[in-house]
């Protein structure tokens, strides 16, 4: 199942493995292993869209490619339509070939969610939709979304979130079955990532797009110790 290849768009990746990135692991050194290993595509680290204009020295750290990896994916992550949207379009505009932009709705570090970005955006399921819409709109790579199931504990946004999304027309979903709230540590809600995920089919314009998360047809592993 995992060895067949998918569509994100125009794009193709080879299998249905796909690597989330993770700050301050990886990097190219660290995607390269994983490529060689059989990931069918990786991600650079988060970005910053409000940060993209600046150039600062970490930006352009995060901003290498091996001349060897095969299919590149970026995740940015910006608090408004507009924000995101010039982000995405300085990010294209830089000497990296990216084949396709993941929007991080999910992070729930504190820093990021007080600027109003990362798993903030789940608050509000029509500026998820709109922040997706208008980066399309900027970018010609297939554009994608990463999700939690709400913010807090007793409210989840999960369906409305997915539905607007779908509309706005992602190409793939992928939901972190927990809110902002618990972290990383509770229990995954995976009856709220299937309710998600039905959302999301119900309310396609083209009735069909990649889903990722365990139990469905792709599967996005962490970087972090796997079993030999």
């Amino acid at each position: 199942m995992f060895n067949s290849l998918f569509q994100l768009g125009s794009l193709t990746v080879p299998n249905r493995v796909l690597l989330s990135p993770l700050a301050g692991v990886s990097d190219a050194p660290f995607r390269r292993i994983c490529q060689e290993m059989g990931a069918g595509l990786t991600y650079i680290e988060m970005l910053s869209a409000a940060g993209m204009p600046h150039e600062n020295r970490k930006t352009g750290e995060l901003l290498y490619r091996d001349p060897a990896e095969p299919i590149l994916g970026a995740q940015m992550t910006g608090a408004t339509p507009e924000i995101m949207a010039r982000g995405a379009e300085i990010l294209m505009q830089r000497d990296l070939p990216i084949e396709t932009l993941d929007i991080n709705m999910g992070c729930p570090v504190k820093k990021i969610v007080s600027r109003g970005c990362g798993s903030a955006i789940v608050k509000d399921p029509k500026r998820a939709g709109d922040i997706l819409r208008t980066t399309r709109e900027a970018v010609s790579v297939p554009v994608t979304a990463k999700i939690r199931i709400g913010f807090t504990q007793h409210d989840h946004t999960v369906e409305a979130v997915c539905r607007e999304l779908a509309l706005a027309g992602t190409e793939m979903l992928t939901i972190h079955g927990r809110t902002r709230d618990d972290g990383y540590s509770a229990p995954v809600r995976y009856d709220r990532i299937q309710e998600g995920f039905a959302a999301a089919d119900a309310a396609a314009v083209d009735g069909r797009f990649g889903k990722s998360a365990t139990g469905t047809c792709l599967i996005s592993l962490p970087p972090g110790p796997w079993p030999n």
